[in-house]
C-alpha cells in the first residue's frame, strides 16, 4: 500500500501531517493532530471520520525523545531517539523493528527481526511529500505513526501530524 505524508502548513496548531493513499493529491485518509508542551506532546492518528486509530505520547527533546504508541487491541510500541550515545539514533521496542537507512535525510526502511522490509519511507521532492510503502495491511497504523514520529522529530516542529490516503 502506498501512502504520502505531507506536512500541514498554515493549518490549525494541532495539525502536523496529512496522509494520502495512492497519490498526494487525493483525499486525506488520516490526520495526525495533537498538542505539544515544552518537553512533551500528545498526538492522535484519526481516520476520515475523526475516529482515533492510535495515540502517541512524546517525551523529551529532539535529540533525546521517546514516543509511546498505543493502538487498540495491540501491545504498546515504543520509539526512542538517543543522539547522546555513539551511533545513537532511533530504536524500536515492541515490535522489534529496526530503522535502516538515514532518517535525517528522510530515506529509511523499517525491517523486522528477520530483516524483512515492513515499510519504506522516502522523499518525493517533486510533490514535497514523504512517500511511504507499507507491505502488510496490519502494519499500516503503526507504520504511519512511526513515520510521523520520526518526521516530526527530524523536522523539529512542535506540531502534530496528519495522515491522508490518496
Amino acid at each position: 500500500m502506498n501512502f504520502y505524508l505531507k506536512r500541514a502548513i498554515n493549518s490549525s496548531d494541532s495539525l502536523l501531517f496529512l496522509v494520502y493513499e495512492g497519490n498526494a493529491s487525493e483525499e486525506i485518509v488520516y490526520r495526525l493532530k495533537g498538542t505539544y508542551g515544552v518537553l512533551s506532546g500528545k498526538i492522535s492518528l484519526l481516520d476520515e471520520r475523526e475516529n482515533e486509530m492510535a495515540r502517541m505520547v512524546q517525551m523529551g527533546t529532539p535529540s533525546l525523545s521517546k514516543f509511546s504508541i498505543e493502538i487498540p487491541g495491540r501491545r504498546k510500541a515504543m520509539l526512542i531517539r538517543n543522539l547522546t550515545v555513539p551511533g545513537g539514533s532511533f530504536v524500536m521496542r515492541c515490535p522489534s523493528w529496526r530503522l535502516r537507512g538515514t532518517p535525517v535525510s528522510g530515506n529509511f526502511d523499517l525491517v523486522d527481526v528477520d530483516r524483512r522490509v515492513v515499510l519504506t519511507h522516502g522523499v518525493d521532492w517533486k510533490q514535497d511529500v514523504y512517500a511511504i510503502q507499507i507491505q502488510r495491511e496490519e502494519d499500516v497504523i503503526l507504520g504511519l505513526c512511526v513515520c510521523a514520529a520520526v518526521d516530526s522529530v527530524i523536522l523539529g516542529e512542535n506540531r502534530a501530524p496528519v495522515v491522508q490516503r490518496p
